[in-house]
């Protein structure tokens, strides 16, 4: 029997069993439910920081709940009718199908078996081509994408893709074939399209679209447009690099930290898709491969492990890429107008801020890659501490590097009384998410070291630099692009967890006041629906954030481990004690708290939001050139 929207511990003979590895080695903590259902958790998992079993067994239970849609509340022009040739008709919902499409067709034995999947892989492109925004849309959310996703998470070439969606759509402008249209690049344009809507401000998107027009709406509808897309272009049975890139941009841009389970299958197909491509190995060993397809492969590649690694941390298992299963060069640090031509005076100030940050983040997520395996031994010891912390240090002089490296180019270009440039804006979000990777792998492993007696010898073992510098960053309105990654991807549960133990073990130390502060505007940050994570803000309305039911049942975690931390204390843990701002919560114990390059005061709204994106660098300008000021542009 399959329950509907019931809970494990709900049904019949549902008493769930654990197994206890205490007095042993530190295998994790593996759940069992009816039906065979399994759970297992590694020792590294946020939520094995609290020692409370019950309450882990609790969360793990509520986000295996089983749901099955009525179909009955499918609307008929989100779905399509197939009719097999023998005769018998069949209704999918073209969307849903492509979600979750693990299995592969049966075989055709017969003609009669012609797969009812094969027909819903060929509708005719017409239709996505009459799904596409206008030109001048179009235009404005391949800039909105450039700006505001691309600047931290490059996958393409910019001035190539540039140059394709420009042909794209003059010869959509004359009579054409079908032919005539590549779906692959279609694809890729269609997924850029649908990040474009998700990091645009509601304000541009109104400009864009017409008053009335709502973000969240916009995103939905492009979304479902762009997976159509990427079925047509038959991925992931023959991928191409266009495809798959479109793949990566649709799967991962609404990644939750609190929904790993969701990501699983998406990480798994991608690596083995990438592997097929050829991504695993260097391009230089290929000489066929030109300069820019050499920079888009390991680009591409980079991305992956850092998308494996980030899903690693969420669901606190081992990433799936070996450092032993591939041999790839490090991405050029050079802007994207140097690598097709010899470098235009200027072009260094874009390579110290953009490609300085991304590279930064492909070899913090490799050195993570490989600290997460280290961290899964069973039997962590002191010699591995140490193996441990020299990871750390090795990140730590990177990241504090091009730290220094971004604030030494951009200090010059501030002017007092002037608004901030767009290159100024961008150096304070690189150098705010450099010390925040410096300081996240101590809130990883702090579960790990407690169990096994090792926390004296961690002596940076709170996590609060972390937990403080997320808040702040998704306070600040000047941040608005970028919030769709920090805090819409990314959400700071291992530091708020290892904070509240440290409470529960401590709730009269020195600095516990402090800590309970910061939690506390943490857990207000959440939002009126409490439960959707720590949210942005945007003209005093919150970004929404919506969780599948599992997702939010890890805030459920969090605030039970609150309330145990709080009554530790003899306090009232439905009273929340915080000032409204981060910057009003001060700690001695790590430097340069607000030392962050300081803008001079100005709403970053109050002009055309992507006006000043070009000032990153000249690469932009080129491409951006023929755009009048006022954006009534067109492809």
């Amino acid at each position: 029997m399959i329950s509907s929207a019931q809970s494990l511990q709900d049904e019949p003979g549902s008493n769930l069993e654990e197994y206890d590895a205490s007095g042993v080695d530190d295998p994790g903590h593996l759940m069992f439910g009816p039906q065979s259902k399994a759970r297992y958790i590694s020792p590294v998992h946020f939520a094995m920081i609290s020692e409370e079993i019950n309450d882990i067994n609790e969360l793990l239970r509520n986000q295996q709940r089983f749901f099955v849609n009525n179909a009955d509340d499918e609307s008929e022009s989100e779905s399509e009718q197939h009719t097999h040739p023998g005769g018998l008709a069949v209704r999918l919902r073209g969307d849903r199908r492509t979600y979750g499409d693990i299995f592969p067709d049966v075989p055709a034995f017969r003609p009669q078996d012609v797969a009812v999947g094969q027909y819903a892989r060929n509708p005719d492109v017409t239709e996505l081509l009459r799904a596409l925004p206008s030109q001048h849309q179009c235009a404005g959310l391949i800039r909105a994408y450039l700006a505001g996703y691309h600047s931290v998470s490059p996958l393409f070439h910019s001035p190539s893709f540039w140059q394709q969606a420009r042909e794209f759509f003059q010869s959509n402008q004359v009579e054409h074939t079908e032919n005539d249209t590549s779906i692959h690049f279609l694809a890729l344009l269609l997924a850029v399209l649908f990040a474009g809507t998700v990091v645009s401000p509601r304000s541009y998107v109104r400009t864009m679209f017409g008053n009335d027009a709502v973000r969240e709406e916009l995103s939905a509808r492009l979304y479902r447009t762009a997976v159509r897309g990427i079925r047509m272009s038959d991925f992931p049975r023959v991928p191409s690099i266009q495809s798959f890139t479109a793949f990566i941009i649709v799967d991962a841009t609404w990644l939750r930290a609190e929904q790993p389970l969701t990501c699983c299958s998406f990480v798994g197909l991608a690596v083995r898709v990438a592997q097929m491509l050829g991504l695993h190995e260097d391009p230089s060993k290929f000489p066929v491969i030109d300069r820019i397809e050499t920079h888009v492969r390991r680009q591409l590649f980079w991305h992956l492990v850092s998308l494996d690694c980030q899903v690693a941390l969420a669901s606190g298992l081992p990433a799936i890429i070996g450092s032993k299963l591939y041999d790839v060069s490090p991405i050029t640090e050079l802007s994207e107008s140097a690598i097709t031509s010899p470098p235009v005076e200027g072009s260094e100030t874009i390579k110290e801020i953009g490609k300085t940050f991304v590279a930064g983040k492909f070899e913090f997520y490799r050195r993570m890659s490989d600290f997460l395996h280290l961290l899964h031994n069973d039997s962590l010891n002191e010699s591995d501490l140490d193996r441990l912390l020299e990871t750390i240090h090795e990140n730590q002089t990177d990241l504090y590097a091009r730290r220094e490296r971004v604030a030494t180019v951009v200090q010059d270009s501030i002017t007092d009384g002037e608004p901030a440039s767009g290159a100024a804006i961008f150096a304070k979000l690189t150098k705010m998410c450099l010390s925040m990777f410096a300081a996240k792998p101590f809130a990883v492993m702090y579960g790990p070291v407690r169990r096994h007696g090792l926390l004296q010898k961690l002596f940076e073992k709170e996590p609060t630099e972390y937990l403080h510098r997320f808040l702040r960053l998704t306070q600040c309105n000047d941040f608005q692009p970028w919030h769709w990654c920090w805090p819409g991807q990314h959400q700071p549960l291992y530091s708020i967890m290892a904070l509240l133990q440290e409470l529960e073990d401590r709730p009269f130390d020195t600095l516990a006041m402090q800590t309970r502060r910061l939690i506390d505007l943490a857990i207000l940050m959440c939002g009126p629906q409490a439960n959707e994570g720590i949210l942005s803000h945007e003209d005093g309305d919150s970004d929404a954030r919506p969780l599948h039911e599992g997702g939010a049942e890890a805030w459920v975690f969090i605030r039970r481990a609150r309330e145990r931390a709080w009554q530790k204390a003899d306090l009232d843990p439905s009273i929340l004690l915080c000032p409204a701002s981060a910057k009003e919560i001060h700690f001695d114990g790590f430097p340069g708290q607000f030392d962050d390059i300081a803008l001079p005061d100005h709403d970053p709204f109050e002009d055309n939001w992507l006006g000043s994106y070009p000032e990153l660098g000249p690469d932009w300008q080129a491409f951006f050139a023929d755009f009048p000021s006022d954006w009534n542009f067109d492809l």
